[in-house]
């Protein structure tokens, strides 16, 4: 379908006068080239406008302007040149700062002149050095995040995945030792872990509590678990010191993820011990979503009457129910995101926008404007 016809179908569907056709189109034509169409699972010959206009038939004519209107004032749409952007701030924003102040007080000296001292741009470089930066997953980006700093971090500092073998471990410190930069420091050893990911919604899929078996889950759990094994087996050979940093840097995340993070890290360190547990975490992100990237029934009476009329309950599966919260008409964990990554939809987000269901059991069958690809059965 082409955009001409897909723009007048719409407007036929949605009633609009010619102002108001030509307003929206304008605005359709803006939006659709610099973000919508470039979607990764949109199927082929078909584009933002001819989703949109797919996914608006679906709705009963009443409905139509409150579902257009989520789409045009509250669709949270991540591009792929955002994303990249948020990539390469990490260093120069988070990382870079960090270090500097870590090296002033090392050296006894005000943050703003570590450049200016010697001893202290030398603990920086140092102290670079000994950063390790590892992607909890593909969305960490770190082909970019390592070709956004060349020349400022060693490609042997950065690991694509988190579960790393022993000889991958070696690997690493054999390159530390070699490092002139850190000539004269006896067995150097890596003093800060950065664990980078895309996307934090509700902060269980880094960390979580199993309330029934009393059992912990999730990323962090699992590679603190894999690290232990390591450095039970390698010893003074483990390139990870034994009191390590680990940052935990989301490129977006939602205020009340960060927020359960922290709380569930405090817990973990308190049920564990010392011994157990990291020694210190630091959570961060690049973006951090405001409330108007969620749906809530207290602000959003039009919105979640469409959501409860069109939900599906075939969208709750075994992952929802471990959740806490099985219902899925708000997304996962019930965080109501209006939010669409340019490679994906979360599943975080509201089912309106993604789901894609058969509307089975005389449920409404669901039709996706962006389409989700779920890792998940």
């Amino acid at each position: 379908m082409s955009e001409r016809l897909s723009l007048r179908t719409l407007a036929e569907l949605m009633a609009w006068s010619d102002e108001r056709a030509m307003a929206e189109f304008a605005w359709l034509r803006l939006m659709s080239r610099l973000k919508y169409d470039g979607y990764h699972h949109y199927l082929a010959g078909v584009r933002f406008v001819e989703s949109l206009v797919l996914w608006l038939r679906q709705f009963d004519p009443a409905d139509r302007n409150v579902a257009y209107a989520l789409v045009r004032n509250r669709l949270a749409y991540v591009s792929t040149q955002e994303i990249r952007r948020l990539v390469e701030l990490l260093y120069p924003r988070e990382v870079e700062p960090a270090l500097v102040r870590a090296a002033a007080r090392r050296c006894g000296v005000p943050w703003y002149l570590v450049w200016a001292d010697e001893k202290a741009t030398r603990a920086l470089l140092r102290l670079r050095r000994q950063t390790l930066f590892m992607g909890l997953s593909d969305g960490a980006r770190m082909d970019v995040f390592r070709r956004s700093n060349v020349g400022i971090l060693s490609n042997e500092q950065t690991v694509l995945a988190p579960l790393v073998d022993q000889e991958k471990w070696i690997d690493l410190r054999n390159e530390l030792n070699k490092d002139p930069i850190l000539s004269g420091v006896d067995n150097p050893k890596f003093t800060q872990l950065y664990l980078i990911d895309d996307l934090t919604a509700s902060g269980t899929t880094l960390l979580r509590h199993n309330e029934e078996e009393a059992f912990w889950k999730g990323k962090l759990f699992k590679l603190k678990e894999a690290i232990w094994r390591s450095r039970d087996s390698m010893r003074d050979d483990f390139p990870l010191a034994e009191d390590f940093r680990v940052c935990v840097h989301h490129y977006i995340a939602t205020r009340a993820a960060l927020d359960a993070a922290r709380s569930l890290d405090h817990r973990a360190r308190s049920e564990m011990g010392a011994e157990g547990w990291f020694a210190s975490v630091h959570f961060s992100a690049g973006l951090v979503l405001d409330d108007t990237s969620q749906i809530n029934r207290d602000g959003d009476a039009d919105i979640c009457a469409l959501v409860d009329k069109y939900y599906d309950a075939a969208l709750e599966n075994r992952h929802s129910a471990e959740s806490g919260i099985r219902d899925m008409r708000f997304g996962y964990k019930a965080c109501g995101l209006t939010l669409v990554l340019e490679h994906n939809t979360p599943n975080n987000t509201v089912p309106l926008i993604w789901a894609e269901t058969d509307g089975e059991n005389g449920a409404h069958a669901m039709r996706p404007l962006f389409r989700r690809r779920s890792r998940h059965t």
